[in-house]
């Protein structure tokens, strides 16, 4: 089979490109960040996977050189690619319509869906499935660093993907789209159901066609309002708690949070507690442990395996991921977009931090309209006096979206709500990143926050190397 990838630029494309290639198809992409001759590394590497790249112009589609042409929700009919194959009647087909058939063919399939925190589960389970010998093909929304191709050959070189042949398949799927309800798995989690991209009741109705259509085991958060109202089959539902809920068969007590990350007691079936350290922060990663170790044991796996591998987790990048630290100052940088992951970043932070100075663009003009009310009570919430906000015009992919909405009416919204910290708004990033540079003393942390736009990711690594330079600057004076 011929596919043409459009926009394999994208995190969950370039998963998907590798699964394909390795399963001896012949994959071309397209995108247009690389006709604009942006992140040429990210593209250099994408070829190195084996793909050709060719022009976001539909012509390769037109001259009849692909049998399907593969999309995100991202992409528009508009775009050249997409309009050549309706008009030469080439197939066209969701990314995530055909990540979903990969995964139902599975016997031993793994569908993790929620709000927040699908990626860091993904990535948890796909590290310890690895560790026990089930040889998992893995598709993520976000850069595992424990998948090096150079050290796993079956992993793609951006470590989002791994592919085999057995029949575990772990996969992320997403509602921001409402495509979670194509999936079919043996096994799903409904990790939470917040305000994101949807409004909550949408949300629960697609949970709840996810949660009738697991064929096995349905792990979901008893502690999450929403989840737990959803109609759980008594006979497949598995739930875990954090705070002691009596239907949750994995519990954590005497949870300790610290800078060098979760030390907790996991309970299974009530029975002798366990000890676990993990180098991950916040309290939001213990629940991700919980439900990893529940989809781990809907597996088949050895919980004491588990326990052994978990210590040697690294994480998931952009996932309060720490990008260095330079006289006192340390710079973390997160995936969060919506408010709920907003919260669990900045109070993550708060409980080690002297002060926060926060980064936040809004994700698109959509997003933004529906989550306005809860960013401004999410940040409202979360700003001490001390801290400061500096927001970022949105984000804009290009469109016909109505750009109504902007990133001063969030901190209006902020000021009037009455927030203790202060809230600054740029429409330069390079404006905004000399502010933080300047602001920036011994003591403080700097949280990026963002998604969607790619070169979010080197905000922290400039802000770091300005810092540095400053020191030794500094440092030669005196």
């Amino acid at each position: 089979m011929r596919y043409l990838l459009s926009g394999v630029g994208g995190i969950g494309l370039s998963a998907l490109a590798w699964a394909l290639k390795t399963e001896g198809h012949e994959v071309f992409g397209s995108d247009r960040s690389y006709d604009q001759g942006l992140f040429p590394a990210k593209f250099d590497a994408i070829k190195k996977m084996g793909v050709e790249m060719v022009p976001q112009d539909g012509v390769i589609v037109v001259n009849g050189d692909v049998d399907c042409v593969v999309a995100s929700a991202a992409v528009e009919p508009q775009i050249p690619d997409i309009a050549a194959a309706l008009e030469h009647n080439v197939q066209v087909i969701r990314r995530a319509d055909l990540l979903a058939k990969m995964l139902n063919e599975k016997a031993k399939s793994v569908a993790v869906a929620g709000t927040s925190g699908k990626s860091t589960v993904t990535a948890l389970v796909a590290f310890l499935a690895r560790a026990c010998d089930l040889d998992p093909t893995v598709i993520n929304g976000a850069v595992m660093p424990d998948f090096s191709a150079a050290d796993d050959t079956k992993c793609s070189v951006f470590g989002n993907a791994r592919a085999s042949n057995s029949d575990v398949f772990v996969a992320e799927a997403c509602e921001s789209d409402g495509s979670v309800v194509v999936y079919k798995p043996a096994i799903s989690l409904i990790h939470n159901i917040t305000l994101d991209h949807k409004p909550i009741e949408e949300l629960i109705t697609l949970f709840q066609r996810l949660v009738d259509q697991t064929q096995n085991v349905i792990v979901y958060n008893c502690d999450d309002p929403y989840v737990s109202a959803l109609d759980l089959p008594e006979d497949k539902a598995v739930g875990y708690s954090l705070d002691d809920h009596a239907d949750a068969r994995f519990k954590a007590k005497n949870i300790v949070l610290s800078p060098q990350g979760v030390k907790f007691d996991i309970i299974i079936d009530d029975v002798e507690p366990y000890e676990i350290h993990a180098p991950m922060l916040g309290r939001h990663n213990v629940q991700n442990i919980l439900a990893a170790f529940a989809i781990m044991d809907a597996l088949g796996a050895d919980m004491f395996d588990c326990l052994k591998a978990l210590q040697k987790f690294s994480g998931v990048k952009s996932r309060l991921e720490l990008i260095g630290k330079v006289d006192g100052i340390t710079i973390l940088d997160d995936y969060a977009h919506n408010p709920d992951k907003i919260d669990a970043a900045m109070s993550c932070v708060a409980n080690h931090a002297g002060r926060i100075l926060a980064y936040y663009q809004p994700h698109g003009f959509a997003p933004t309209r529906l989550m306005k009310d809860g960013y401004i009570e999410s940040f409202t919430k979360n700003l001490r006096a001390q801290d400061k906000l500096f927001l970022q015009d949105i984000y804009y992919a290009g469109g016909t979206v109505a750009q109504d909405i902007s990133s001063e009416d969030i901190a209006a919204g902020i000021r009037s709500a009455g927030a203790l910290g202060s809230v600054d708004v740029f429409k330069s990033r390079d404006a905004l990143i000399d502010a933080i540079v300047a602001e920036a003393d011994a003591g403080d942390y700097i949280l990026i926050m963002g998604a969607r736009d790619d070169s979010i990711r080197f905000i922290g690594p400039d802000i770091l190397q300005k810092l540095s330079s400053s020191s030794l600057q500094q440092a030669a004076q005196s």
